[in-house]
């Protein structure tokens, strides 16, 4: 098939949904089906160079104009023109789906009308979450964003959502649209368990988005309790973001500067090392939906301890492959860390269920459930 994707973000930028279409995008390649990606970017050489690489041939990806949002750190605006219409009728998409109710969201729209294409739509995340972010946390933004986002995935012909709380979320505001729950995919190959050989250090981990709304003061605060028992307990903090510089002054300040370390974003078979040196996944967050972070490290066979919010409850088993916690409870977090740490049986327990769950988020199965949705709809 041919299937055209839009989408507002997308790698190299480093989140959650740009790696979860890349991810959708490669396994459908990966089956053979030819890929169009339609995104914002600053369109520099090296990142157009860097694109090219990382994709390979089944993927093209194009660029839309576009300036800063000055909005949301890190994220541009396109006007939605209608430009890629041109392309999408050379390339003859099967089908177009949308991944963002924004820009390019809006162009998708524009050349499924246009050119009488079907429109999947995937909804990936809470908006409502991070208005705080954009100091528009008041209850009517959060009721327009609500609207908005309906009013945009109801143009679809059919929604898809990572999680049921998420596709509940768009039914209790008014979609009309059938929607079906499509969990995010996850490279259970790559990401694989090691084998730990004899005694060393304990390791907490945390990866994603370095921000306010993923709570990790919480998850530092966690490690502070734990260090009373475990002095050298290691914390590692993968990602990057607005609060790193807030993060490091608080840890200094609970005097933890020897026990965690900021890694900024890392990639490849460095991150996979870097997740497969850990003991346990930690997350505050109360705003997760479906982390891809969360599902790879479950790949790696790490436990996870996470906030009971939204789509966590989705993908954590409690007292089987983690804990469902309290939000901003951080001696819960603590007393969980030193039960599993303390317990190697109920802790390799927990590693097994982690990676035995993660088979389920199988790319390959992502990519043929979504090809017989588009076969359905079509």
């Amino acid at each position: 098939m041919n299937i055209a994707f839009f989408t507002d973000t997308f790698i190299p930028q480093v989140n959650g949904v740009a790696n979860t279409v890349y991810r959708s995008a490669k396994s459908l390649s990966d089956l053979g089906h030819n890929i169009c990606v339609y995104t914002i970017s600053k369109n520099s050489e090296e990142e157009l160079n860097a694109l090219e690489q990382i994709t390979g041939t089944n993927i093209k990806v194009y660029t839309l104009p576009s300036i800063d949002s000055h909005i949301y750190k890190g994220e541009r605006l396109s006007i939605p023109l209608g430009l890629s219409i041109k392309d999408i009728r050379r390339f003859k998409a099967d089908i177009i789906h949308t991944h963002t109710p924004f820009s390019a969201g809006w162009e998708a729209v524009i050349c499924a009308k246009r050119l009488k294409i079907l429109l999947v739509g995937t909804h990936h995340t809470f908006f409502n979450h991070y208005l705080k972010y954009v100091h528009m946390d008041y209850k009517w933004v959060e009721k327009f964003s609500w609207t908005y986002t309906v009013g945009y995935y109801n143009r679809c012909n059919i929604v898809l959502s990572p999680t049921q709380s998420l596709a509940d979320g768009l039914r209790d505001n008014k979609l009309k649209k059938e929607i079906d729950i499509m969990p995010n995919p996850v490279d259970v190959e790559k990401y694989c368990p090691a084998i730990k050989e004899g005694a060393h250090e304990k390791t907490l981990l945390y990866m994603g988005r370095v921000s306010y709304e993923k709570s990790i003061d919480q998850v530092i605060k966690a490690a502070h309790i734990v260090k009373n028992t475990i002095p050298n307990i290691k914390l590692i903090i993968v990602g990057d973001g607005p609060e790193k510089e807030n993060l490091i002054k608080l840890s200094n300040d609970l005097g933890l500067q020897d026990n965690i370390v900021f890694t900024g974003f890392i990639y490849g078979d460095n991150l996979i090392r870097t997740l497969q040196s850990g003991d346990i996944f930690l997350s505050g967050s109360k705003s997760e939906n479906m982390p891809l972070a969360v599902l790879e490290s479950m790949a790696i066979g790490l436990p996870i301890l996470s906030v009971s919010s939204l789509g966590m409850v989705e993908i954590v088993k409690d007292n089987e492959n983690g804990f469902l916690l309290s939000p901003d409870n951080p001696d819960e977090m603590a007393e969980k860390i030193l039960y599993l740490l303390n317990d190697e049986q109920k802790l390799k327990a927990f590693s097994e269920k982690s990676r035995e769950l993660s088979l389920s988020y199988s790319d390959t199965e992502y990519a043929k459930k979504l090809i017989e949705i588009y076969k359905k709809l079509i």
